[in-house]
C-alpha cells in the first residue's frame, strides 16, 4: 500500500525523495511510522517553544513511557538544557534524574552518540545531559571531547562535565595518555 502511494506522488516528488520513502517504509506497517514521525514532530515542536507548560507537557509524557524517544528528539531535550532559563533546565533535569534501567542506560549511550553531533550546541546539550545522568560509563568520550573538541565553549562544558562527576579532565587526560 505505502509503495503504491508513493508511486502516485512520483510524479510530483524528485525520484531521490521517493526512493527514500519507499525505503523508510518498506516491510513497515504505515501507520505506526508515520504516527511515530507525528510524535517525534509534536515532541521537537513542543521543545522549540521553551515555554515551560508545553516543555512540562512533553517530558511529563516520555516520563511515563520506559522507552528512549528518537535520537532528534533527545537532541531537542539537550538543547533546552543549555538555554538560560533555569525552569526549563529543572523540567529535563528531573527527567533524566528519573530514569531507571535500561532507559536510563539508552539514554547515556545516546548522549555519548550526541557528543559528535556537528552542532555545538547539541554536543553542548548532550554534555550537560551526561553530567545530569553521572555515568561512568560516559567518562572517556567526555574527556575526548574536553580535549580535543574544535569549538572552545564544547570544551568548557565538557570540562564542566567533569568537574561535576567529581573528575578532573587533566588527570583523566593523562591517564588515557598514560594508558596507550
Amino acid at each position: 500500500l505505502a509503495h503504491e502511494g508513493i508511486i502516485i506522488l512520483s510524479n510530483s516528488l524528485p525520484a531521490r525523495f521517493c526512493n527514500e520513502l519507499l525505503s523508510l517504509f518498506h516491510a513497515r506497517c504505515v501507520p505506526c511510522s508515520v504516527m511515530n514521525f507525528a510524535i517525534a514532530a509534536w515532541i521537537t515542536s513542543n521543545l522549540s517553544t521553551r515555554q515551560v507548560t508545553s516543555v512540562r507537557e512533553v517530558m511529563d509524557r516520555l516520563s511515563q513511557v520506559p522507552v528512549v524517544p528518537p535520537l532528534e528528539c533527545l537532541r531537542h531535550i539537550s538543547l533546552v538544557l543549555v538555554c538560560p532559563d533555569r525552569q526549563l533546565q529543572a523540567i529535563i533535569e528531573r527527567y533524566l534524574i528519573t530514569a531507571r534501567g535500561q532507559l536510563r542506560e539508552d539514554l547515556i549511550t545516546c548522549y555519548i552518540c550526541l557528543l559528535e553531533h556537528e552542532n555545538d550546541h547539541s554536543r553542548k546539550g548532550a554534555c550537560r545531559a551526561l553530567a545530569v545522568l553521572n555515568s561512568a560509563r560516559c567518562l572517556r568520550a567526555v574527556t575526548f571531547v574536553a580535549t580535543n573538541d574544535p569549538i572552545a565553549t564544547v570544551r568548557e562544558e565538557a570540562s564542566d562535565t567533569l568537574n561535576k562527576m567529581g573528575h578532573d579532565v587533566d588527570e583523566l587526560a593523562n591517564f588515557e595518555t598514560t594508558k596507550i
